[in-house]
């Protein structure tokens, strides 16, 4: 199974609008591409994840685990755990055609530290205020995502979008 950095040295392919992104994923769910969208955020969740204490996130023996900070230990099994970003920081992004929902899109650290402008650590330890001026600073936001598809045969679940890196 290829990994998403190694999708950055397959063929690229520009999608000028989501909806032709998602053509080509239901024309060929099981191939391996990708390609790049220009998409404008729509919606940004980063305070009121921070207020919840949901920042980043991460699963460890089928049980989800949030904290405002990039490590923390499983509940069941105690062992440390290494938590990223939650995908739910970007609410939802749109072009022209349509609108992405980001909960499920995969998000690679480098597209993470260059659309925030800041690592996992910088960001765990940011101050509400700074928060909620990121989340402002980011709402209408235009941005260029590099996003990768991995189809996925055995599991007959088609397949993940993943967001390899973000242009500004």
């Amino acid at each position: 199974m290829l990994s998403f950095q190694t999708l950055c040295y397959l063929a690229i392919y520009q999608f000028q609008t989501d909806s032709l992104l998602l053509k080509r994923i239901r024309e060929r769910p099981y191939d391996t591409f990708s390609g790049y969208i220009s998409v404008i955020i729509l919606e940004m969740n980063v305070f009121s994840l921070f207020q919840r204490g949901n920042l980043f996130c991460t699963e460890c023996c089928g049980v989800p685990l949030y904290s405002n900070t990039p490590s923390g230990s499983c509940k069941q099994c105690s062992l440390p755990t290494r938590l990223r970003p939650n995908p739910k920081l970007v609410g939802s992004i749109i072009d022209e055609t349509g609108t992405l929902a980001c909960g499920k899109l995969v998000w690679s650290d480098r597209a993470w530290e260059q659309l925030l402008g800041r690592t996992a650590v910088e960001l765990s330890t940011s101050s509400s205020e700074l928060l909620k001026y990121l989340e402002r600073r980011m709402m209408g936001l235009r941005v260029t995502l590099v996003v990768g598809w991995m189809g996925d045969e055995g599991e007959g679940t088609g397949g993940r979008l993943g967001v390899l890196s973000v242009k500004m």
